[in-house]
């Protein structure tokens, strides 16, 4: 059982368990149970109300109709937008710094970043979900996505990967390009 636990808490974070590795105990906390874009900008009826602050239990279990639908089937709204907007956003090749917390579609915290020791990782690292998502957001910006199961851990053959639609809260804290 141990060995299963410690398998768990190493392939568990935005990592499929058949890429790069990465401790997790030192950049997530785990709960058992650039280049130029345009600017996307959230449409002007989605209300404050709607969502429940940044980091804090989602109020939408589901993606709210006002939230930008990729063709993925990523949902995704701004939740805190950088004004200082350069366009430059992290590339597949990036390393992003970034804080985050996951819930369930049932809304049970399941995963987040230490708040003393953000998550650092090259982005074609992470999961699929979380590379279409990041690579659409700017410096300092906050993000809620909800992720359909193909996009995150469904694939993992991990029996103890979260499956099913999750939503993350993503703060891209920094970024550097690697040439």
């Amino acid at each position: 059982m141990p060995i299963l636990l410690s398998a768990f808490l190493f392939c568990l974070p935005l990592l499929g368990c058949n890429q790069e590795k990465v401790p997790i105990k030192e950049h997530v906390s785990q709960k058992t149970s650039g280049e130029k874009a345009q600017t996307e900008t959230p449409p002007s009826n989605l209300k404050e109300r709607d969502l429940a602050p940044a980091f804090s239990k989602p109020l939408q279990l589901n993606a709210p109709p006002q939230a930008i639908l990729s063709p993925t089937g990523l949902a995704r709204v701004t939740l805190k937008k950088n004004e200082d907007d350069t366009h430059l956003r992290p590339n597949v090749d990036s390393v992003i710094t970034v804080r985050f917390k996951g819930w369930t579609s049932t809304g049970e915290l399941f995963q987040e970043s230490k708040e003393e020791s953000p998550f650092t990782q090259r982005v074609g690292n992470l999961l699929k979900g979380w590379q279409e998502g990041v690579m659409g957001m700017n410096k300092g910006e906050i993000h809620r996505f909800w992720m359909p199961g193909k996009l995150a851990y469904d694939n993992d053959p991990n029996p103890n990967s979260q499956k099913g639609n999750l939503i993350f809260d993503i703060e891209l804290i920094e970024f550097k390009n690697r040439k």
